[in-house]
């Protein structure tokens, strides 16, 4: 589980009331409670702050090392797109636009497999983000290259093949502990049943306004009313006749 960027871990021992929350949410157990939390394996911490998060005292500071974000910086970059194929996603994008009155931005969607260059010119955020948010911002015109450390969801970084899978989400566990689910059978069957990429088999995901492309796309995302989605659905069976079959759940969404 060792993560390819360090961590440091402040923890506020005037301000814990050693209610063990830290321990309890961490989804990749990097503590253990001893006369209160101690990160007794901080290389194991993905800096998703969800300890932070559930602390009520706001007693912990999770903090990445520096130099090991610098790292970023120096992977290979290249250019993944043509001057053709940027020029029929702009098509793309302005069809879809206008035909379905669409209010946001359609989203290209690149991942970067392991060991591929990034692409130029699209900057990696100083700050963590979780992939949905980096999907919001592409919507609205923004492009932005996420590397696994600039991830803060472990769930989602172990969805999109960026790292393997934490033990607490693997069980299932970890959304009981959020309420999100009932059971611990419901959790399981969730998780299990969910579409996953292979564990390291990508090395980041590039989103950006399919508008304004930065690579070629792997998916197109769009961000919509339900009328919205009905057209289109009806758009890409209309040549074939296929009916579409959606593969979704309320905490982890994906369409097949």
């Amino acid at each position: 589980m060792a993560n390819e960027v360090s961590y440091s871990i402040t923890i506020n021992r005037e301000a814990c009331i050693k209610c063990g929350l830290c321990e309890k949410f961490c989804p990749t157990e990097v503590y253990i409670m001893d006369d209160g939390p101690q990160p007794v394996h901080p290389e194991w911490c993905w800096g998703c702050e969800t300890c932070s998060g559930n602390c009520p005292q706001d007693a912990i500071t999770v903090e990445a090392n520096p130099d090991a974000l610098a790292a970023d910086d120096d992977h290979p970059r290249a250019k993944l797109i043509d001057d053709e194929t940027a020029a029929t996603y702009k098509e793309w994008a302005e069809t879809l636009r206008d035909v379905l009155q669409l209010r946001w931005h359609p989203v290209g969607v690149r991942l970067i497999r392991k060991g591929e260059p990034y692409p130029e010119g699209v900057q990696i955020p100083k700050e963590r983000m979780r992939y949905c948010q980096s999907m919001m911002a592409a919507r609205r015109g923004v492009s932005l290259l996420m590397p696994a450390n600039r991830h803060s969801c472990p769930d989602g970084t172990s969805i999109l093949g960026l790292t393997e899978v934490p033990p607490k989400l693997a069980s299932g566990e970890i959304y009981i502990l959020f309420h999100k689910l009932d059971t611990q059978e419901a959790a399981s069957r969730m998780v299990n049943e969910r579409p996953m990429l292979e564990p390291y088999s990508m090395d980041a995901t590039c989103v950006f306004p399919l508008d304004d492309a930065k690579a070629n796309v792997d998916v197109v995302s769009i961000m919509g009313n339900p009328e919205q989605m009905m057209w289109l659905s009806m758009a890409t069976s209309y040549y074939t006749g296929h009916r579409h079959d959606f593969h979704a759940s309320a905490t982890r969404t994906a369409s097949r």
